[in-house]
């Protein structure tokens, strides 16, 4: 029985041996009707293909610049946390008075710092391609006949002065626009009612008007740390600014403070970060503020350097409103 069994395995595997021998012959047989299965996609196969990356991309694409975004304004706010430290260090330096704030204007003569000018930073930013644009010495240089920049040897990392979302650029010799030539050194300025006026701690123009819409009304600013009070304190006070980059000109951010319901913006600030800005405060922290009305505020294009005095704005804008609480208070409580 176990021999006639072996046998008839043995008599199938033979048959299916031949079985298969015929089936691949037949397959490589010229003419034959069965063919091999051809390499590659098909174009309706290369086409579902196609769309399906596509669709994946719309998906990732904004969650990546979100996730960009996020990233730059976490730069921003370490850049403005390391000027605060600088900040912080020269006032505790300077028997508690804060660095000089100097309105140089937009533009100064030869498009290079004078140097008899000392301030809490020294540029002028442009978009006309003069030397300040690109000279990152001007921030960091600490020698004596060169210390312009008054934080300098509090923050020597020149690009702690750049955000990472400013893609301004130096602009052409004698030009006026932004997208062409090297990158620009500097994106912050500090409010207009911070800081001193010479080299012997005297006031920011002391109890002044801050250009203001009612001329008769006037606010304090802040000379040391000594002068905040109730209403104004270190947590309340910004100082430093991500200003919009088609309008930053020297270090200080002219701001004018409302009056009732009329409101608007002198300098501008920016909105690079999802119609939000970089701002920092005297105690030292630094935020990412997002504007409730960004349409009021300068578009960044790169294509004209310009001095924003914007119309005033009947019924009030928010963000200008927002920004003089924590800029000045009355002169006389």
């Amino acid at each position: 029985m176990r021999i006639i069994n072996l046998l008839f395995r043995s008599r199938n595997k033979a048959s299916l041996t031949c079985r298969s021998d015929r089936t691949r012959a037949s397959v490589s047989l010229p003419g034959s009707r069965l063919r091999s299965k051809p390499l590659g996609f098909t174009l309706i196969e290369l086409l579902v293909v196609i769309a399906i990356i596509a669709i994946i991309a719309a998906i990732l694409l904004p969650v990546l610049d979100q996730a960009k975004m996020r990233a730059q304004g976490t730069f921003c706010m370490n850049n403005l946390k390391q000027l605060m430290t600088a900040f912080k260090m020269y006032n505790n330096d300077a028997d508690d008075y804060f660095p000089l704030n100097l309105r140089i204007g937009q533009y100064n003569d030869g498009g290079s710092w004078q140097q008899p000018y000392k301030n809490w930073v020294a540029g002028q930013e442009a978009y006309n391609g003069c030397q300040d644009n690109t000279n990152s010495e001007l921030l960091v240089n600490t020698a004596p006949w060169q210390n312009c920049t008054q934080l300098a040897p509090y923050a020597p990392n020149a690009a702690a002065y750049r955000c990472p979302a400013d893609e301004s650029k130096s602009g052409p010799p004698g030009g006026n626009i932004g997208y062409v030539g090297p990158n620009r050194v500097r994106s912050y300025s500090m409010s207009c009612a911070v800081g001193c006026t010479n080299l012997n701690g005297g006031p920011q123009n002391d109890d002044i008007c801050l250009n203001a819409i009612d001329t008769s009304a006037v606010w304090k600013t802040f000379n040391k740390e000594s002068t905040l009070r109730a209403g104004m304190g270190p947590s309340d006070l910004w100082v430093l600014v991500d200003e919009n980059p088609d309008s930053i000109d020297d270090g200080w951010f002219a701001f004018e403070m409302p009056w009732e319901h009329l409101t608007k913006w002198w300098n501008c600030p920016s909105k690079l970060h999802g119609n939000a800005t970089g701002i920092s405060f005297e105690d030292g922290h630094a935020e990412i503020h997002r504007w409730q009305d960004p349409g009021e505020i300068l578009t960044t294009t790169y294509r004209q350097h310009i001095t924003v005095d914007g119309d005033t704005i009947a019924g009030g804008n928010p963000d200008v409103f927002w920004m003089a609480q924590h800029t000045s208070v009355p002169a006389t409580p």
